[in-house]
């Protein structure tokens, strides 16, 4: 896919309509007409991204001015036909899906992104022409927010069921004493204690039971109030469907959603309904045991004098071991979800780690067919998850008023990985951590209590790890990374990577900035006609002659300004009289570059031979 041909009504370039050719195209002209306006409305129509990861957030602002109310028009061409564009100042019109069809190289960015780890990055990434997204952590953070309330709930229980032991050493006292009292008892008060201890557990079981339905109903009253809320939005979002002209093929899936919708909430409305009868009914029950025993207690308290504090004992700590009998199965099911969200959480993981493995092997792809293609010595190096930036940064918040020692953030975020630190935490796994880290055991404990808290534990839960991109510049025997270059050795390094990918349109912006004229023409010129012969599309705004000189330009546009607008003062092949004519007289060293085109081709070949 190349760009055929650019027209822009309104703004600074009212009126221009420039044609383009599928091989170099150069743009030249003074300071001030218009030639980085031309490229950043070429790049605003298809929405390409700039190389830079940052991006600038004057660009829109600028291309409001130069634009204004206008719009741009584009035409592209390419082997599964044309695409035709209209695109105003605020992105209206733009096709996503064409976004990597052409990378931007934009003024004085070659240094920022030689400079920068996330701008190399980026620029291997649009290199690859593919969606690297890696999957989402998000569902990993809940789940994490989601263990945290568990194990709390988990460590109170499981405190409680630690009294049964005494509990039940009281209540085989308690059982003897009892009996020892009622050694010489009748048969008839006997059986008016057993009528009482019957109707004593029916009040303990009927509260029990209307404990459980409270806590039911609490969750069907949310689940019920959460499930009219959607209905609500479904039913709304289906009204909004409505106006779009293709509803029509959306309707039957929206209708389904809302009447499963509907039907779910009609559900629990019954679930609450139903539980609403059943604490009715335990109530009843309870009241009833109740009225049932209070006699019967009366009668035997007045008959067995003495075992009134001992009956009243006992039946509480029954009570008491009744709870932890129900504690013990609560401890069960809390300790069964934990192990089913754990799992859940791993097979998260799990993919996220899948996915990122598969997009370093692309990287690395890329980064080989990139160093195989430059000519001078540059290395395209990938490092698998050694941008530790996020996790360092997540450390140093966390942490924040600990009184942790920066180099002990520094030794966890370069031993340990975010999802061992994680579960290390989770699992209060001092020893692991002390080994692991290469730390003393009372550190490694003073960061888990540090680290162990909800909002903290769900925030490490979705902290990456990044690969590292860097371009070495080999210097004999030894290779020298980009971030210990000169400024020039940077752009140098940087520029001939971008030129070695043929496969989309790219548009550089001044790419001579910062490069002696030497590494110019025998280092750049040749890439950008290695370009051209494997089909591939540049446009290149310039100063220096060398470029549509050397590179043999298909295409030249020449700009000029009257302060007010920037029009096409000239167009056409780099060797008809007029652009020879504009190039000699306008850019520095024009007349030198055509006397030199004769050594240049005898050295490297003519521009149609290689």
């Amino acid at each position: 896919m190349w760009v055929s041909r650019i027209r822009v009504t309104g703004g600074f370039l009212h009126g221009l309509d420039v044609t383009l050719s599928p091989g170099l195209n150069v743009i030249i002209g003074a300071r001030g007409s218009g030639k980085t306006t031309l490229l950043e409305l070429i790049r605003h129509a298809v929405g390409a991204e700039h190389a830079d990861h940052v991006g600038d957030p004057r660009r829109q602002a600028f291309l409001k001015a130069v634009l204004g109310a206008g719009e741009v028009i584009v035409d592209l061409d390419g082997h599964d036909g044309g695409r035709h564009l209209v695109v105003d100042a605020q992105g209206g019109g733009q096709r996503p899906d064409l976004g990597r069809s052409v990378l931007v190289l934009g003024q004085n960015e070659l240094e920022e992104i030689a400079s920068d780890g996330p701008s190399r990055l980026n620029l291997l990434d649009l290199r690859t022409g593919a969606d690297l997204s890696i999957s989402d952590r998000t569902e990993a953070a809940d789940l994490t927010d989601e263990l945290f309330n568990l194990r709390l709930d988990l460590d109170a229980r499981r405190e409680v069921a630690r009294m049964k032991e005494r509990l039940e050493a009281d209540h085989e006292l308690l059982r003897s004493q009892e009996t020892a009292l009622l050694g010489g008892a009748n048969d008839r008060l006997s059986a008016q204690r057993e009528a009482l201890r019957s109707a004593e557990e029916r009040v303990i079981g009927t509260g029990q039971e209307l404990e459980t339905i409270g806590e039911l109903r609490h969750d069907v009253t949310v689940g019920s109030r959460t499930a009219r809320e959607e209905l609500e939005r479904l039913v709304a979002a289906r009204e909004r469907a409505a106006r779009l002209p293709a509803y029509s093929e959306v309707v039957p899936a929206f209708e389904a959603a809302i009447e499963y919708g509907r039907r779910t909430a009609d559900a629990l409305d019954m679930i609450r309904q139903r539980l609403d009868e059943a604490a009715e009914a335990a109530r009843e029950e309870n009241l009833h045991a109740r009225e049932e025993a209070a006699p019967i207690r009366e009668g035997l308290e007045r008959a067995e004098a003495g075992l009134g504090q001992i009956t009243s004992q006992l039946r509480n700590v029954e009570i008491e071991l009744r709870a932890l009998t129900e504690n013990a199965v609560a401890i069960g099911s809390l300790e069964d979800r934990k192990r089913a969200l754990e799992s859940r959480r791993a097979r998260i993981l799990n993919d996220v780690e899948s996915s990122e493995e598969a997009v370093f092997a692309r990287r690395a792809e890329v980064a080989r067919l990139a160093t195989s293609q430059i000519a001078n010595n540059v290395v395209v190096v990938v490092d698998h998850l050694a941008d530790a930036s996020q996790f360092r940064s997540f450390l140093i918040d966390a942490l924040r008023g600990s009184n942790t020692r920066a180099a002990l953030i520094e030794t966890v975020a370069e031993r340990i990985l975010p999802r061992q630190l994680l579960e290390m935490v989770e699992s209060d796994d001092v020893a692991s951590l002390a080994v692991v880290a290469g730390i003393a055991p009372d550190r490694a404990q003073k960061l888990i209590e540090n680290l162990s808290d909800k909002a903290k534990l769900a925030n490490l839960a979705k902290v990456e790890l990044a690969d590292s991109v860097d371009f070495r510049l080999r210097d004999g025997a030894t290779e020298k990374s980009v971030d210990q270059l000169s400024t020039g050795q940077k752009c140098a390094v940087t520029l001939p990577i971008v030129l070695s990918e043929t496969e989309r349109t790219l548009i550089l912006d001044q790419p001579e900035d910062h490069l002696d004229n030497a590494f110019l023409v025998h280092n750049i010129v040749a890439g950008l006609n290695a370009r051209r012969l494997a089909g591939a599309q540049t446009i290149v705004a310039t100063h220096n002659a060398n470029i549509p000189v050397l590179g043999a330009a298909d295409a030249v546009i020449v700009l000029a300004s009257d302060g007010q607008h920037g029009t096409v003062s000239v167009a056409g092949p780099f060797e008809s009289d007029d652009v020879v004519d504009r190039i000699t007289r306008l850019m520095e060293g024009g007349r030198d570059a055509f006397a030199r085109r004769s050594s240049f081709y005898a050295e490297h070949g003519g521009p149609n031979n290689g």
